[in-house]
C-alpha cells in the first residue's frame, strides 16, 4: 500500500476516530459494574480474532517462513493485549501501553503491508484493525479506565522488549526474515531509514524508545498526578485512579 495517497489518508482517519470511540466508551463505563464484563468482552473478541487471523495467516498454500510467522512486535502484542483486557493481569497491560502507544503506531504512520496473503483484502483489513486496536486499547486504558504507568513498569518493560528483539533475530538469521525489521530497514520509507544503516540503527531505536518511554512515564510519576491513584497490582508496575477503583466497590 502506497504512503501517504486518499487510502492512507482514510485509515489516518479511521484511527483517530476509533481512538476517540474507544476513549469516550471506556470513560462511560470506567467505575461501573459493567466495566470488568466490558473490558473483558473485548480481550475476548480480540483473542478469538487474533488467533483466527493467525491460523488463517499460515494456510500451507501460502505460508513463506520469511513471513508467515507471528513474530512482528504487533503479532505478540495481539495475545498479550487480550491477555491484559481478560485477566486485568498487570505485566500484560503495561506491554499493552508502552508497545502498543509507541512502537505499534510506526506501522500505521509509515505502513509497510506486505500483500503475502490472498485475498488482498483480507490481508488490508487484518492489517489496519489489529493495528488500530493495538494503539486506541491502550489508550482507552490510560485515559478512559484511569490507569497509569509507573517506573516499576517502565523498568519491566525495557527488560522484557530486548528478549524479544534477541529471540526474533535468533529467527531472522535462521530464515533470512525480517521480522521486527531487525534484519534491515522495511522497503517502504519509514522512521527506522532516518536511524542509519543496520546495526546502528537498532541501537538508534533502543535509545529512542527507551527515551520516548522514559516520557511517556514521567508525567504520570509526579507527585501531582500520582496524588489519588492506588496499585493497580501486586507488583506496582500500573496504578489506577482511586475514583475509578472506589466506584465499583
Amino acid at each position: 500500500m502506497a504512503q501517504w495517497t486518499g487510502v492512507h489518508y482514510t485509515m489516518l482517519s479511521v484511527t483517530i476516530a476509533a481512538c476517540g470511540v474507544f476513549i469516550v466508551a471506556a470513560r462511560r463505563i470506567r467505575g461501573t459494574t459493567k466495566e470488568t464484563f466490558y473490558r473483558q468482552m473485548t480481550g475476548w473478541v480480540m483473542l478469538v480474532l487474533g488467533t483466527a487471523w493467525t491460523i488463517v495467516s499460515l494456510d500451507p498454500s501460502q505460508f513463506d517462513i520469511r513471513e508467515s510467522l507471528p513474530l512482528h512486535l504487533c503479532d505478540i502484542l495481539r495475545p498479550v493485549l487480550a491477555l491484559g483486557l481478560i485477566t486485568g493481569n498487570e505485566h500484560a497491560l503495561t506491554l499493552t501501553y508502552y508497545w502498543g502507544i509507541i512502537l505499534n503506531p510506526q506501522a500505521i504512520i509509515t505502513p509497510d503491508v506486505i500483500y503475502y496473503f490472498d485475498p488482498r483484502w483480507l490481508r488490508f483489513a487484518t492489517y489496519w484493525f489489529f493495528h488500530i486496536t493495538a494503539l486506541a486499547i491502550p489508550l482507552a486504558l490510560t485515559f478512559g479506565l484511569g490507569y497509569r504507568p509507573t517506573w516499576k513498569g517502565y523498568r519491566f518493560a525495557v527488560g522484557v522488549t530486548p528478549v524479544w528483539m534477541a529471540s526474533v533475530m535468533a529467527v531472522n538469521a535462521r530464515t533470512d526474515g525480517n521480522y521486527g525489521f531487525l534484519n534491515h530497514a522495511p522497503g517502504s520509507p519509514s522512521i527506522i531509514n532516518l536511524l542509519g544503516p543496520w546495526p546502528w540503527y537498532i541501537l538508534a531505536e533502543i535509545g529512542a524508545v527507551a527515551s520516548a518511554w522514559a516520557a511517556m512515564t514521567w508525567p504520570w510519576e509526579t507527585r501531582r498526578l500520582r496524588r489519588g491513584t492506588v496499585a493497580a497490582g501486586a507488583k506496582g508496575l500500573l496504578r489506577r485512579s482511586v475514583r475509578a477503583v472506589a466506584n465499583r466497590l
